[in-house]
C-alpha cells in the first residue's frame, strides 16, 4: 500500500523529465551556441540523439507514454484500495490534471527556458537507451522520413527566434534583421520605388558640355536618358563611362554611351528583383505598368536599405526635417511631408497648393515647373525659399523665411 504512491511518484517524475527532454533536445538542435557551452559528454550525447532525430523522438515519446500509462494504472489501483469503488471515478480526472499540468505543460515550458540544464540531466541516459532501443525505433520509423529534414515554417522560425533572443542566443538587432528578411521577400517594388516625379533624367540631345555639369551636379552614378519626353527612357548613362570618355578627350554622342534600360513591373517582389539584379548584374531598373507608362525607379541601394536601414553618402542631407534657426528662418528637409510642414509652421494658407504632392520637394518642383539649382531663390506662398542642396531631381534642403 505504501509502496504504490512512491512508484507512482517516480513514474510521474520520469514522465516529466521525458517531456522536458523532448522539448530541450529538439530546441538545442537549432541552438549551436548553447550546445557549445555543454560539457563534452552531454554534447556528444545530444549529437548522437540528433543524428537520428525521428528515432530519438519515437523513443522519448514511447517511454513517456509508458510511464504515464503505468502511473495511471497504479493510481487507479491505489485509489480502489483506499476509497473503494469510487476510486476508478476519481482516478481518471485526477491523473488527467496531474499528467497535463505537471508532466507535460510545466516541464516543457521550463525546458524552453533552460534547455541546457535539462539536457545535462537527461541526454546521456537517453543516448544509452537509444542505443539499446535503436532496432525497435528504426522499425517504427518510416524509411523515407528518417532521412528527410523536418521543414520549418515561417511562424515556427519566428517562434524559435523569439526563444533564442530570450535565451541570449540572438541579439535584438539580429532578430530585427531576420524579420526584415522575411518581410523583404513579400514586399513589392511599388512599395519602395522612387516616384516618377522625383527621377532625375536627361534628354539624349543634351550637349556634351552641359551633360558633364548636370551629371556632376546630380551626384548619381547612373542617370536615365530620355528622348523628347521624360516618360520615354531610351537608356541608362553610367557616370563612369562619361568620365572615361572625358579623360580620353573623346566625347561621342550620348546615344553611344548609354546602356539598355531594364524594366520591371510594380508587383514584382523585392526578393525576385534582388535575385534578378544579382544574376544579370545590373543595379537600376525602371518601373512601368502594363501599358508601358513610367511609374518610378528602383535601385540596388533601395533594396539594401529595406534590409539594413538608410544608407547615406557624403552628398546626402542628414539632420532633422525641420530646424528653427531662431532668426525667423527654418532649415527644412525636402522630404518633409507638406501636411506636417503646414502644421509645424501654422501655415495652412501660406504654402501654395501642390495638387497631390506629398513632400516639400515635389511641391517645389510642381511650383517651379523645373529642377532648381543650389542658391536659387523664389517665392513659395508667403515664404521666401532658398535652395540649399539639390540631389538629382530632388530638393534635399531649403531655407524658408517669411516674405516681406
Amino acid at each position: 500500500m505504501t509502496l504504490l504512491p512512491i512508484v507512482i511518484a517516480i513514474l510521474l517524475l520520469g514522465s516529466a523529465l521525458l517531456a522536458a527532454s523532448e522539448t530541450a533536445l529538439f530546441s538545442l538542435a537549432r541552438m549551436e551556441h548553447t550546445r557549445a557551452r555543454l560539457g563534452e559528454g552531454v554534447r556528444q550525447a545530444v549529437e548522437k540523439l540528433m543524428n537520428r532525430p525521428l528515432e530519438s523522438l519515437v523513443i522519448v515519446i514511447g517511454l513517456n507514454e509508458t510511464a504515464n500509462v503505468f502511473a495511471e494504472c497504479l493510481a487507479t489501483s491505489f485509489l480502489l484500495q483506499w476509497i473503494g469503488p469510487w476510486g476508478s471515478y476519481v482516478s481518471a480526472p485526477l491523473m488527467l490534471v496531474i499528467v497535463m499540468l505537471f508532466c507535460d505543460i510545466t516541464p516543457k515550458t521550463f525546458a524552453l527556458g533552460y534547455p541546457g540544464l535539462i539536457a545535462a540531466l537527461t541526454a546521456r541516459p537517453l543516448a544509452a537507451i537509444s542505443g539499446l532501443a535503436h532496432p525497435i525505433a528504426r522499425w517504427l520509423t518510416p524509411a523515407d522520413l528518417s532521412t528527410r529534414p523536418a521543414p520549418v515554417s515561417e511562424s515556427e522560425f519566428k517562434a524559435l527566434l523569439r526563444m533564442s533572443e530570450h535565451q541570449g542566443e540572438v541579439e535584438p538587432g539580429e532578430r530585427e534583421l531576420i524579420h526584415k528578411v522575411f518581410d523583404f521577400a513579400n514586399r513589392r517594388v511599388a512599395d519602395v520605388m522612387t516616384p516618377r516625379d522625383q527621377i532625375f533624367s536627361l534628354d539624349v540631345s543634351t550637349p556634351a558640355g552641359q551633360l558633364i555639369g548636370e551629371v556632376a551636379h546630380a551626384h548619381f552614378s547612373r542617370v536615365p536618358i530620355y528622348r523628347g519626353n521624360p516618360d520615354y527612357i531610351v537608356g541608362i548613362l553610367h557616370a563612369k563611362d562619361l568620365v572615361i570618355r572625358r579623360l580620353d578627350n573623346s566625347m561621342p554622342r550620348l546615344e553611344r554611351l548609354i546602356r539598355p534600360p531594364r524594366f520591371v513591373p510594380p508587383v514584382k517582389t523585392l526578393g525576385e528583383l534582388l535575385e534578378e539584379m544579382r544574376r544579370d548584374r545590373f543595379q537600376l531598373a525602371l518601373v512601368v505598368n502594363e501599358y508601358g507608362r513610367l511609374l518610378g525607379l528602383i535601385t540596388l541601394e533601395d533594396l539594401l536599405e529595406e534590409l539594413f536601414g538608410e544608407i547615406r553618402d557624403e552628398f546626402e542631407f542628414d539632420g532633422p526635417e525641420l530646424q528653427n534657426l531662431e532668426n525667423g528662418e527654418w532649415l527644412v528637409s525636402g522630404g518633409i511631408d507638406v501636411a506636417e510642414l503646414r502644421k509645424a509652421l501654422n501655415a495652412d494658407g501660406s504654402l501654395p497648393a501642390g495638387g497631390n504632392a506629398r513632400s516639400l520637394s515635389s511641391l517645389v518642383l510642381r511650383h517651379l515647373g523645373r529642377v532648381p539649382r543650389t542658391g536659387d531663390r523664389f517665392r513659395l506662398g508667403s515664404f521666401e525659399a532658398t535652395v540649399e542642396r539639390v540631389s538629382g531631381a530632388s530638393v534635399e534642403q531649403l531655407r524658408l523665411k517669411q516674405w516681406h
